[in-house]
């Protein structure tokens, strides 16, 4: 069962190759390479400088690249600056430059003429033209063309960094036994790991090699079990599931009502040995107040590299009306690169986790070199890894 579990990873990845990422309106990698290229052009078109070593170039591309900054805000400071305004271009030009920019083409007659006319109308309001531009600049990077643009290019539209909102983590009051319990399950955690990693070595006599079962007693936690005294302690930490280890045995979430924006991010893992489809499940546990709704996109990201989130949960309806939005994720995990892709991302300092609601604002948490949560998912992440690998030899 669990050898037709892994045939279904692989068959999955190679069903993967061979779709494409669907039509889209704006192919940005025919346009530019990567980030770098981007950045290189813009500084041609408009600040007529052309020096590929030129420092800002490099500064900005790093910002970009690794989603410390959004396109949105980079377009905006490239024509409110004032080494732009200096040029003193005319409202054609400037719209020729973003259509360059942006769709490699020249705007039609009727493109050309809207915009165009939305500058004059706003430069009739504020009596500035340069603010005229900068509001309508607003509208053009709020589109679906550049949010498109933006994705494929490797950057993000817009976002707010939820590092700098209310992103906690309580201790709750454990006793001493269960903090003692705890720390002795990471710690055969990580005994399990090394035992696994060294047979996996050599594998050529099978008899020394753990199974499933064997991963199960190890790990109390994923037994039906209730001889262990913290059995109903567990259980009350762990949605009532004592098949998953979730990040909340280690903290309690409690929303900070004196916090208005708040998100908290539990990475879990889940075992269900009698589920053929699915019997072993990385995920994201994510409770959001105050963000939007319903999150419609989310990854975890590195640069133009990522890893899709499915949504597994979504049920709202408990919440209506109290500015709380629930969520369960699961990694995808399609295939031995992808683990391998995971395991690069989660080994860096510039990872992010990115969140996408249905009002379209975008937030990324960064996952820093001593965060919880990015240590929390490597842990899991090596776990997961070793339980695929066992089920397999």
């Amino acid at each position: 069962m669990l050898r037709k579990k892994f045939c279904k990873i692989l068959f999955g990845s190679l069903i993967c190759l061979s779709l494409s990422f669907g039509s889209i309106k704006v192919n940005a990698q025919k346009l530019y390479n990567s980030v770098n290229d981007f950045v290189i052009k813009s500084y041609e078109i408009f600040l007529n400088r052309n020096n590929l070593d030129d420092i800002g170039i490099e500064h900005w591309s790093y910002l970009l690249g690794n989603h410390n900054e959004s396109l949105y805000n980079y377009m905006i400071s490239l024509v409110t600056g004032e080494e732009f305004l200096s040029k003193n271009v005319n409202d054609k030009e400037f719209i020729d430059m973003i259509y360059e920019l942006l769709l490699n083409k020249v705007p039609s007659e009727e493109e050309s003429s809207y915009w165009v006319s939305k500058i004059q109308e706003e430069n009739n309001k504020l009596n500035d033209i340069n603010s005229a531009r900068y509001e309508v600049c607003k509208i053009m990077f709020n589109e679906n063309f550049f949010n498109e643009f933006s994705y494929e290019i490797g950057t993000t539209p817009q976002f707010q960094n939820l590092n700098n909102l209310g992103v906690a983590e309580l201790r709750e009051d454990y006793d001493p036994k269960k903090i003692e319990y705890i720390n002795n399950l990471y710690k055969d955690f990580n005994e399990f790991e090394q035992a696994i990693s060294v047979q996996s070595e050599d594998s050529s006599e099978d008899k020394n090699v753990l199974d499933v079962n064997d991963i199960i007693s190890l790990l109390p936690i994923f037994s039906d079990s209730t001889e262990n005294e913290i059995y109903e302690e567990l259980k009350s930490v762990s949605s009532d599931n004592i098949k998953r280890l979730v990040y909340a045995l280690d903290y309690k979430v409690k929303l900070p009502y004196d916090i208005q924006e708040s998100v908290y991010i539990s990475p879990f893992i889940q075992l269900d040995i009698d589920n053929n489809d699915d019997f072993i499940t990385l995920g994201l546990s994510i409770t959001a107040r105050n963000l939007g709704k319903l999150i419609t996109k989310s990854d975890i990201i590195l640069g133009n590299e990522f890893i899709d989130l499915e949504i597994e949960y979504t049920d709202q309806s408990k919440y209506e009306g109290k500015g709380i939005s629930v969520y369960e994720f699961k990694i995808k995990i399609e295939s031995v690169e992808d683990l391998k892709l995971l395991n690069k991302i989660l080994s860096s300092d510039l990872s992010k986790l990115r969140f996408t609601f249905d009002d379209s604002n975008t937030y990324v948490y960064n996952l820093y070199e001593k965060d919880r949560v990015r240590n929390t998912l490597r842990f899991m992440t090596n776990l997961y890894s070793q339980i695929v690998i066992t089920s397999l030899i």
